[in-house]
């Protein structure tokens, strides 16, 4: 209107509908370019701070940086749990991803909970694995303390041990 102009930029989830951010923008129109490049900053300044935030709520990590570790991470959850045979499979996967990256909590974590279930399960007459369980869930949290599944492993190791103070 006249020399005025109203700009309104929003980000919308699209998975929800829902929106995320919304800012309205009334300028005096002098010189489009320096507006644009103004409310071009005013954006990318929100949505780097919104975005992760998002990111941070979500939790979304990278497990590794090896792509053939990760593969073998992710074969070994499509294994575990099942059956005694595909538990022993995706032991084995997970060992392997642990090979090519010693620093790969969440296949430590899984790791552990595979050798769990060996326990519970009796599907082992080895008596070292509950302590080997334990030792990998261990392992889990020393290489990522804020990674929920090495937690929480661990404390199904500890309440098996009887260590309900831990």
């Amino acid at each position: 209107a006249g020399n005025q102009v109203r700009i309104t930029a929003q980000l919308i989830d699209p998975g929800t509908g829902f929106h995320l951010w919304a800012e309205r923008y009334d300028r005096k129109l002098t010189d489009i370019f320096a507006l644009q490049d103004e409310i071009t900053t005013h954006i990318a300044q929100a949505l780097e701070l919104r975005l992760t935030e998002r990111e941070q709520a979500k939790a979304v990590r990278r497990y590794t940086d090896s792509l053939e570790a990760y593969d073998f991470f992710l074969r070994g959850r499509e294994q575990f749990l099942a059956t005694n045979d595909t538990n022993a499979q995706a032991q084995a996967l997970f060992r392997r991803a642990i090979e090519l990256d010693p620093g790969f909590a969440a296949a430590y974590a899984i790791l552990s909970y595979t050798l769990y279930r060996d326990w519970f399960n009796q599907w082992t007459d080895d008596p070292l694995r509950l302590q080997q369980s334990f030792d990998a869930a261990e392992t889990a949290v020393a290489l990522d303390g804020s990674l929920p599944l090495a937690r929480a492993y661990l404390a199904w190791a500890y309440l098996a041990k009887k260590q309900h103070d831990q």
